[in-house]
């Protein structure tokens, strides 16, 4: 198995939904991808799509925060960003 395949199997379950990136900043984890020198995992922020080593990581939000929180996380973002989470 591929480091890619290993990565998307991560990201998958969390596809699209918040996390905290590396930065200590609420994001939606949009994809992982693989550079020419590294995989990068590729964010949704604020302020457009930003791209992260893959040697940092994110901490997921939704199952690990009570549902009404993040929920609520999933409402603000959805008013304020084109790309939806879930």
């Amino acid at each position: 198995m591929t480091t890619l395949i290993k990565l998307q199997k991560e990201l998958k379950p969390y596809k699209d939904t918040l996390v905290i990136g590396d930065l200590d900043n609420v994001v939606r984890l949009a994809d992982v991808i693989d550079g020419d020198d590294d995989y990068y995992w590729v964010y949704d922020t604020m302020r457009g799509i930003t791209h992260a080593s893959c040697v940092g990581g994110w901490i997921p939000l939704k199952g690990f925060i009570p549902s009404k929180d993040y929920d609520r996380l999933v409402v603000i973002w959805n008013y304020n960003n084109t790309e939806k989470a879930i």
